[in-house]
């Protein structure tokens, strides 16, 4: 899994939460994209449990990643279901998405450092980067002159920078696999 764990459990507890228990202002359409998007990501959450453990470095982690895990589930939903009423006043759950996604960059920033054997490939990375940047200038165009978000427009400045880190680290540095077949970076 080159996903974080640290970030799947926080992303899937969005989608879990803003498929079932909250309701976006952007019709029925979007709800059930939400819901397919939630269904989709099954596998993912599914394959953290199975395959996780490779991530933890310390061998009890490594043992617990199963409850680590279900623990970060179970953190990530109870937080979000007390944040989400208070502070995603856009409707359709910017706000708490993009304290994810820019939780979800740092992640792959740290990983591909500490980590990089479970680095993303440079494809994904640039997909990752365009689409949330994508979604950054929707949501600079409508709620840029709206009292109240300039925090999002902060969320959404360093995720792209985090993106953009993330990026710079995959061309930058060079994986290099020792006689012990440990991977690490040295720069390019």
């Amino acid at each position: 899994m080159e996903i974080p764990v640290a970030a799947v459990v926080a992303n899937f507890s969005w989608e879990l939460l803003w498929s079932w228990c909250f309701h976006t202002n952007l019709g029925e359409l979007f709800q059930w994209g939400y819901r397919i998007w939630f269904f989709m990501d099954i596998f993912i959450i599914y394959s953290i449990f199975k395959y996780g453990y490779k991530q933890f470095q310390l061998e009890p982690f490594k043992k617990q990643s199963v409850v680590i895990t279900a623990f970060g589930l179970a953190f990530w939903m109870i937080g979000l279901y007390f944040l989400i009423p208070e502070h995603d006043t856009d409707g359709f759950g910017a706000f708490s998405a993009y304290l994810i996604n820019t939780y979800m960059s740092a992640f792959y920033c740290y990983q591909i450092i500490r980590q990089p054997e479970f680095g993303i490939s440079k494809a994904n990375g640039w997909f990752k980067m365009i689409g949330t940047a994508g979604c950054s200038a929707m949501i600079y165009n409508h709620f840029w002159n709206i009292p109240g978000y300039k925090g999002l427009m902060a969320l959404c400045a360093i995720t792209l920078f985090l993106d953009l880190l993330y990026i710079y680290l995959q061309y930058s540095l060079v994986r290099e696999r020792s006689k012990d077949g440990k991977i690490s970076f040295i720069p390019a």
